[in-house]
């Protein structure tokens, strides 16, 4: 297909700025639900700092270091203070995590919402690029000047797509890929059928804490 090509500012144009959303700023500390005593409150802050970045982004990993949980195991506080004082970090940092999770959804949102903006913009802008082609070859023209646009036809590269009018198997090998992937459902069920691990694959099995 035929490529129109123009040229030039475009006379009176203003930049418009899209529409911006602003993500939710999760603090250390934002959002805390709990007050924590002053040892523990402490800890709290050390472990918040280890967990953060230079950069003030997080750690990947997200793994408590060791000397905190030697710190963590000296405390002197009960057991069950401690434990109780644990599951409020989580609750907090659960807290947190919900409302990232929230301020992401409405990020997408919006993001889908400006791609599909700016593809029918496109398309747009492509419909009335034919309709000057179409112009152009009407009057036997490949190019038109004026006051201020230059604008010409260009034959685009060659390009090549799939008709799906014939059998994909009957194609010849040379034009055609296979991609070959290891399947994960089969070699559990056949582990759970022979309890025998096939070579390439390992088991494993997580253990995670309940709360309620």
């Amino acid at each position: 297909m035929a490529k129109l090509y123009e040229r030039g500012p475009i006379p009176g144009a203003v930049p418009v700025a899209p529409p911006t959303a602003t993500p939710l700023a999760i603090a250390p500390h934002a959002l805390a639900l709990y007050q924590f005593p002053g040892a523990f409150s402490q800890w709290f802050a050390a472990l918040d700092q280890a967990l953060t970045a230079p950069d003030g982004s997080e750690l990947a990993a997200g793994e408590i270091p060791a000397d905190l949980v030697t710190a963590f195991d000296g405390m002197e506080l009960a057991l069950s203070d401690k434990l109780d004082w644990a599951v409020k970090i989580i609750r907090t940092w659960e807290t947190q995590e919900a409302a990232a999770r929230g301020e992401a959804e409405a990020i997408s949102r919006l993001v889908t919402t400006l791609r599909a903006f700016a593809a029918a913009r496109e398309r747009r802008a492509d419909a009335m690029r034919g309709l000057i082609i179409r112009a152009l070859e009407s009057a036997r023209m490949r190019s038109w000047e004026g006051p201020t646009w230059k604008t010409w036809i260009q034959a685009n590269p060659r390009s090549v797509r799939w008709t799906g009018e014939i059998d994909v198997d009957k194609l010849p090998p040379e034009l055609t890929r296979v991609t070959v992937m290891p399947d994960l459902g089969a070699a559990k069920k056949v582990i759970d059928e022979t309890g025998e691990v096939p070579d390439g694959f390992e088991v494993t099995q997580e253990k995670h804490l309940r709360i309620r």
